[in-house]
């Protein structure tokens, strides 16, 4: 890659770096950084801004756990935390978790322009997480019905309602829909419940 591509890959990645940690509140900058950096494939080389290092990734994860400077040092469910709102920069974590099946990639640290590479195999894997039923609903729009994708992308749908519409989902009927009011109901609403039933019979 091109000395100055690596730069502007680190450059971005600073910023979001900084955005992230920011004291004030600069987070509503993150999504659109972060979703920069996802589309681009920046994670997987770029010069660190601050120390002048180069620094190479094969897994999204470990760019994102790996620590300041070289990596957002946060978790995934606190980056997802800050896009909760932007539903494209969730699509874009979920499909890079996607990209290298949750398992631990190798670090490549480039120790200087004359290619002398220090390889350091993190032995460790980690397991992809789930993610919500949201990200689930994305991930099989996103596989099974990418034009009803585009629509949620677009904010033309809620997940839900794309998934519906596209057939992957039934619409629950009333009596489904009551059960699963009921079971979540406590002692005394669900005795109120029952009052209330028998007042109809």
């Amino acid at each position: 890659m091109p000395i100055n591509l690596r730069f502007l890959h680190g450059e971005i990645i600073h910023d979001l770096m900084q955005s992230f940690y920011s004291i004030c509140i600069k987070q509503d900058l993150v999504p659109g950084l972060l979703k920069r950096v996802i589309r681009e494939e920046m994670y997987l080389e770029f010069t660190v801004k601050t120390v002048g290092e180069d620094r190479k990734y094969e897994a999204f994860l470990d760019f994102v756990e790996a620590p300041i400077p070289f990596g957002l040092d946060t978790t995934i469910q606190k980056l997802k935390n800050v896009c909760h709102d932007d539903i494209e920069a969730i699509d874009l974590i979920d499909q890079a978790l996607q990209r290298n099946g949750g398992k631990r990639a190798k670090l490549e640290t480039i120790v200087d322009s004359d290619a002398s590479i220090e390889l350091s195999t993190v032995s460790k894997k980690s397991t992809r997480p789930d993610g919500t039923s949201r990200e689930a609903g994305l991930r099989t729009l996103r596989k099974h019905a990418p034009e009803f994708h585009q629509k949620v992308l677009n904010g033309e749908l809620s997940v839900n309602r794309a998934c519906i519409e596209a057939g992957l989902r039934k619409v629950p009927t009333l009596l489904e829909t009551a059960k699963k009011a009921v079971q979540k109901m406590k002692p005394h609403e669900l005795q109120e419940f029952k009052e209330w039933l028998a007042c109809l019979s």
